[in-house]
């Protein structure tokens, strides 16, 4: 178990999505508030949320979720619980789009597949989907798609966000984070 706290891989995450370290960190308080995160008690070493590959998981979803830091909360627990539309991710095997995304962040061989993230927004309905290439030489991806099946909406306003950022730099993060966290243990 991790013992570095995901505080200290924002800075990374913030310079991949070009967002500031402080408007990161201020998702992860909303998180942390709503109960989607578990934080420890106390200052320094060992306490705030670890870093962990669910946590970076919530987080992302949290970007994806909405523009709006109001909004991050709902947002984000709508779109985390979202469940695969073929009962299980066919990259990761998981059945709900955090878990799946969770699994792709846990292992270095299965972020590189990953092509990009994209969720979908409208009315009381929502979709995600992760797109992956299982083989580098293949053309084309395949997408795992989490929530409804049907594109159209009942709201007349559909949000779209997509993530296009390669997800084993953070595997490594992660995997450094992790080897730190062990070392001063």
């Amino acid at each position: 178990m991790s013992t570095v706290s995901l505080k200290g891989l924002i800075p990374l995450l913030a310079r991949a999505v070009d967002m500031t370290p402080a408007a990161l960190y201020e998702r992860q308080r909303a998180l942390v508030r709503a109960g989607l995160l578990q934080s420890e008690p106390g200052r320094g070493p060992g306490s705030g949320v670890r870093a962990t590959p669910d946590s970076v998981a919530l987080l992302l979803i949290a970007l994806l979720a909405t523009g709006s830091l109001s909004e991050t909360e709902g947002h984000t627990e709508i779109l985390a619980k979202l469940k695969s539309a073929t009962k299980r991710c066919p990259l990761t095997g998981k059945k709900t789009f955090a878990t799946a995304l969770a699994a792709a962040l846990a292992s270095e061989d299965v972020a590189k597949q990953v092509r990009w993230i994209e969720v979908e927004r409208g009315g009381s309905k929502a979709r995600a989907i992760i797109a992956f290439k299982e083989e580098p030489d293949k053309v084309g991806v395949e997408t795992s798609e989490f929530g409804f099946k049907d594109a159209r909406f009942e709201s007349r306003l559909s949000v779209r966000a997509t993530l296009f950022l390669p997800l084993h730099p953070l595997v490594r993060g992660l995997e450094e984070a992790k080897k730190r966290g062990d070392a001063r243990q």
